[in-house]
């Protein structure tokens, strides 16, 4: 008897054992445990995959702001950037754990297991698409940044003189007052 996970539901089924695997009978407590085990794991996935996504929205806004040149806007999604970064790493470090757990109890990888696999291969193309717009913002920020380099140098550039500048520099500026 094992526990099967498909379309949020986790039931018992009787599955022959495959090659490889050892055919224990387990009892409800193991079953449960073992479902126990997976849920938390499925969770943990799908928060992490609600960060990702809120994690990717927020960098489309924070390119947003960046060509908006809108300094308030691209700080507080830089705030809430980090804030997210640290969840994802949060739930990575819960993951794996349970991972680890449920494979020493098992035999098999929880990655194999209902729509777990599913799930992965989801956070990893959004993980993907997270870092290319993050490289994307760092790159128009660096060109933001080389305008505004520019812009700066343009300011500081010496300036025309005026006319009585000019003039005042075309005569001396000591005066004889021995005389």
């Amino acid at each position: 008897m094992v526990a099967v996970q498909s379309a949020g539901r986790i039931r018992k089924q009787n599955i022959p054992a495959g090659p490889g695997s050892v055919d224990v009978g387990l009892d409800d407590r193991e079953v449960a445990q073992r479902v126990e085990l997976l849920t938390r794991f499925r969770q943990l996935l799908l928060k992490q995959r609600d960060r990702f996504r809120t994690y990717l929205s927020t960098l489309e806004e924070e390119g947003d702001a960046i060509r908006k040149g809108d300094v308030e806007h691209f700080e507080r999604h830089v705030q809430l950037e980090q804030s997210i970064v640290k969840d994802i790493i949060s739930f990575r470090r819960a993951v794996e754990p349970l991972e680890d757990l449920y494979h020493r109890a098992t035999g098999r990888n929880a990655g194999d297991e209902g729509d777990i696999p599913e799930l992965q291969a989801h956070l990893e193309h959004l993980q993907a698409q997270v870092l290319k717009r993050n490289e994307e913002n760092r790159q128009e920020l660096r060109s933001r940044l080389d305008e505004l380099r520019q812009q700066v140098a343009r300011i500081r550039a010496p300036r025309e003189q005026s006319a009585y500048a000019a003039a005042a520099a075309r005569s001396g500026r000591m005066v004889d007052i021995t005389t």
